[in-house]
């Protein structure tokens, strides 16, 4: 969450910020007025970030906008309402007078994973995950827990797929 609040505070200061918080996950911030950030700014953010490589039209885009409208996404992350910010930087969100969106590369998962000797499947009902010697189901919720994480609760793919390496290892990393 400490990148995510950096951004945040930083757009919330000068107007816009990006930031590359690991490979295949940026977070952006722009000062906005009832949620609509100026078209020039936010026109320019994007094409920056496209522009990194292996972001592109596949990439994954999460929105403060889209936290506050998708009731049923409370359930799986905390709403802005409690996310450990300053009191500024919340209630900016909260009135529309700041706009986060998270961008995620569409392999982000599936490199982290691999990154610890894990071979990501995404099915319709979870993730399988293999590792050398046990395989772990993911279910649906928990997936969206862990994406929604990703672009609201600054969770890192690297981190719970290093964690997930060592369970299914016995622990032993």
């Amino acid at each position: 969450m400490e990148g995510l609040n950096l951004v945040l505070s930083r757009a919330l200061a000068d107007g816009s910020c990006y930031d590359l918080a690991e490979r295949g996950v940026v977070f952006m911030a722009i000062r906005s007025v009832d949620d609509r950030a100026p078209d020039a700014v936010s026109t320019d953010l994007f094409e920056k970030v496209r522009d990194l490589p292996g972001f592109g039209p596949d990439s994954k885009i999460a929105t403060s906008v889209q936290l506050r409208e998708n009731d049923e996404w409370s359930a799986l992350v905390l709403p802005i309402a409690l996310w450990p910010v300053s009191r500024d930087v919340r209630a900016a969100l909260l009135c529309g007078e700041l706009y986060l969106a998270c961008v995620v590369r569409w392999d982000a998962w599936r490199d982290a994973m691999k990154a610890e000797g894990l071979q990501l499947t995404e099915e319709r009902t979870g993730w399988t995950v293999t590792g050398p010697s046990k395989v772990a189901r993911v279910d649906i919720l928990e997936v969206g827990k862990l994406t929604l994480g990703v672009a609201f609760s600054g969770v890192s793919p690297r981190e719970i797929a290093a964690g997930l390496a060592a369970s299914l290892d016995g622990g032993d990393r």
